[in-house]
């Protein structure tokens, strides 16, 4: 029998450490570190209980980070549109019609990240290949 694989996860969220450890666990992949600060738990994802889906939390989240929606559809590769979708849908479940409301819905419900990271706006983008 082969030993399971052991990875480290990092990300800003509980939630989307715990839905990845959930999933790689039935793939006999061990999570051995995480980058929250808060212990992997993978039956308690923010929102479950209000029946957000998992992307409809992950789009709560950043909309709490203060992302506006363009940033949202670029850091999640989906258009503005489905993002928008998204939005509608986690409103609905959590009884809000406001962002202001939804973002105080979801401080209120466990949708604060664990950790803060920056990252050195250089270093966004690849440079440009040199011209030939």
């Amino acid at each position: 029998m082969k030993r399971p694989l052991r990875l480290a996860i990092v990300d800003d969220y509980a939630v989307v450490i715990a839905g990845v450890a959930s999933f790689l666990e039935e793939e006999r992949i061990d999570v051995v570190e995480t980058g929250a600060s808060l212990p992997v738990v993978s039956d308690v994802g923010p929102g479950r209980s209000a029946g957000l889906s998992s992307r409809e939390a992950e789009i709560l989240a950043l909309i709490t980070r203060g992302l506006t929606n363009q940033e949202i559809s670029e850091r999640a590769h989906v258009s503005p549109n489905t993002i928008k979708s998204y939005i509608r849908s986690a409103y609905r479940k959590i009884g809000v019609e406001r962002r202001t409301q939804a973002m105080l819905w979801a401080m209120e419900n466990g949708f604060l990240t664990d950790t803060v990271r920056t990252l050195d706006p250089a270093l966004r983008l690849r440079p440009a290949p040199p011209a030939p």
